[in-house]
């Protein structure tokens, strides 16, 4: 069930567009909102210009898919929500109640919770930080594993994250767009703390 063909549609053309403004950035890239409950509202935008690109014939298959999806899991995990065909892109909302059914249910890879529970899932710590507001200082490894109690988002792909309360440190290679949000423009494995 992990790669369904409306996902494959949906994420073959990702929009990284590395000059917009953060207006700009929100909409035209692949987003995940993080809730304090660690429940997600994920964002998928695409390219959707071709003649033989049907709206109702993807959204039928995803609303089949996400049917499956819960049938199997025996509860709603995954809520399709509002969609957007404009300008030759396409914008769909997936909610999903735990970070759990977005790592079975996308292709990225997603960890939401504490710094000591993604380095007891074995993330490779071996990383520096951006400090918020520290004119480029960095931390560690060894700062990181300090930090165990700390709220820690782990992802691997091109999106922007918005965290539900200020963030404090982020993975090099991404970019801060507010207090809460920051974008990651090429693949690889991020980390965000927030408070």
């Amino acid at each position: 069930m992990r790669k369904y063909i409306c996902i494959g549609i949906l994420v073959l053309m990702l929009a990284s567009i590395a000059g917009c403004s953060e207006e700009t950035a929100a909409i035209s890239q692949n987003s995940i909102t993080v809730a304090k409950d660690q429940s997600l509202s994920v964002t998928l935008v695409e390219e959707f210009q071709e003649s033989y690109y049907d709206e109702t014939e993807l959204i039928n298959m995803v609303n089949s898919e996400v049917t499956a999806y819960n049938t199997a899991a025996g509860k709603d995990c995954i809520t399709v929500g509002d969609h957007l065909l404009e300008n030759g892109q396409m914008h769909l909302t997936l909610e999903f109640v735990a970070c759990t059914d977005f790592c079975s249910y996308m292709p990225e890879d997603l960890f939401v919770g504490t710094v000591q529970e993604a380095y007891d899932k074995g993330y490779d710590f071996n990383r520096s930080l951006e400090s918020v507001g520290s004119n480029g200082a960095t931390i560690g490894k060894n700062d990181l594993l300090s930090m165990g109690n700390s709220k820690i988002v782990v992802l691997t792909g091109a999106m922007v994250v918005r965290c539900p309360s200020k963030i404090t440190y982020y993975s090099q290679g991404m970019e801060l767009l507010d207090s809460n949000t920051v974008r990651a423009t090429t693949e690889g494995c991020y980390f965000i703390i927030y408070k």
